[in-house]
Formats: C-alpha cells, sequence, structure tokens
C-alpha cells in the first residue's frame, strides 16, 4: 500500500514537473513536443528548415527529443536576422484554376483545388523556395516557398516537384505537376501562413486582403477596427508586425 501511494505520488510531481517545463519556454525557442520533425516546426513558425537546422547546429536527420529546446532565430549573429516585412503583403495569384473542393479550417489549414494529373502548378507569388521534399507527414510531395519575413505559400500533394531548396522563383512559373492524395482524385493542397500561422488563402487570391490593407488615407478606421483586421490577416497581438499592421490601418 506504502509503495503504491509512492509510485502515486511521484507520478503526479513528474507530470507536474513536466508541465512546469513545458510553461517555462524562453521567447525565441521552441519546446519539442511528441510526433514534432523539424519540417512541421519550421513551417509552424514560418521558418526554413534549413535556417532552424543551422541555428540549431543539426542535420537533416537528426532525431528530436521531447522536452529539447529548438531556437527559432541566429544564436551567433542577431544583428543577421531578417528585418521585420513591411506592408502590404504580396500579390498572390491562384497556383492553378480550379473549383475549391474543400475550403479553409482549423483542421485543414488551406483549400483544396480541383486539378487534373500533371497539370502545371506556378508560383503564387515571387520568392525563395524552403522546402522541397515529402518528410512532411500529411502533405505528399510538398513546396514551400517564402515570400519576405511574414509570408510563406505551401503547395502539397503535388506528382512531380520541378524546383528545389534554394532555387528563387517567380510568380506565374510553374514549380510542380498536380498530383493526387489517396483516393480524393487530383489536387492541389494550398496554403498561405502569415508568421507561420495558417490563413484563409481565397481573400489573398481574390484580392480583397490586398485592398483592405491598402485603405485611402482619406477613410479613418478606428484603433479597435484595424487591430480587428489585423488579427484576421493573421498578425499576432502584440508582436511589432502587429503594431505596423494597425498603424498602417489606423493612418
Amino acid at each position: 500500500m506504502r509503495t503504491s501511494i509512492v509510485k502515486i505520488v511521484l507520478t503526479s510531481f513528474s507530470l507536474f514537473a513536466l508541465g512546469s517545463v513545458y510553461s517555462q519556454v524562453p521567447q525565441g525557442y521552441y519546446q519539442v513536443r511528441r510526433g514534432d520533425t523539424i519540417a512541421r516546426i519550421a513551417l509552424n513558425n514560418g521558418i526554413s528548415p534549413r535556417d532552424l537546422i543551422a541555428w540549431n547546429r543539426l542535420t537533416p536527420s537528426t532525431q528530436l527529443d521531447v522536452g529539447q529546446m529548438i531556437s527559432l532565430q541566429p544564436q551567433a549573429d542577431v544583428s543577421s536576422q531578417p528585418s521585420v516585412s513591411s506592408l502590404p503583403p504580396p500579390e498572390f495569384i491562384w497556383p492553378i484554376k480550379g473549383k475549391v473542393l474543400l475550403g479553409f479550417s482549423d483542421v485543414n489549414k488551406g483549400i483544396d483545388i480541383a486539378g487534373n494529373i500533371g497539370q502545371p502548378v506556378t508560383a503564387s507569388a515571387s520568392g525563395l523556395v524552403v522546402y522541397s521534399g515529402n518528410t512532411l507527414r500529411g502533405y505528399g510531395n510538398l513546396i514551400i516557398i517564402k515570400h519576405d519575413n511574414t509570408y510563406l505559400s505551401a503547395y502539397a500533394f503535388n506528382r512531380v516537384l520541378l524546383v528545389k531548396e534554394g532555387d528563387s522563383v517567380k510568380q506565374g512559373q510553374m514549380i510542380a505537376e498536380v498530383g493526387e492524395f489517396e483516393e480524393s482524385g487530383p489536387k492541389l493542397h494550398f496554403e498561405i501562413r502569415v508568421n507561420g500561422k495558417p490563413v484563409n488563402p481565397e481573400p489573398f487570391l481574390n484580392g480583397t486582403i490586398k485592398k483592405q490593407v491598402a485603405t485611402p488615407s482619406n477613410i479613418v478606421v478606428s484603433i479597435d477596427d484595424a487591430k480587428n483586421k489585423c488579427n484576421e490577416l493573421g498578425f499576432k497581438s502584440g508582436t511589432q508586425e502587429f503594431g505596423k499592421c494597425v498603424l498602417q490601418l489606423s493612418k
């Protein structure tokens, strides 16, 4: 009986300690959780997997340990960290022409666009290819393009990848061919991420986000309205990017 009580107390203490560890993550770091990979951590934080590997002195095949601290910024030379992107956002175009099969949601994180096997997939905006491969579970053959220090776009379930990491691409340039995912038929899964956070791509693709950000100077927007709009755009409250967005919209 005494042994059982001791085990329960020790188990409770371990769980409490583990929770405490996860709640004390320093700013600029991420603590690895079960199922995390380098590619997924990079995508969720708007960072190139190559940069994440370099900043933490890892290799592409490094096995991450649960609880391990991962730096989300350069360690040696802070001045080399890219500056914050300025508004307005890039102009995005549809990567393929087709019907939207599945819209944006917390689960889908992007939109699924119907296509034909082998149909050209084009870069939605100019940028740098920071990922080209199939190691990110649930995305098949995937390409991620970094457009600036804030915006990424992702293209999943491709049949063929035509660009590699480190390539610069222009808007409208063919980067892949449409493939299919299991039995769902030919489609492209497309995402836009703002500081690593998935946002609904359709307003960007339809030009409405661009119009909202470029608010005419003669129209007065309240601070509260500006904050709400910046939240819709995907900027995290309290960050420098959020402050710049509010300032831009409330001028």
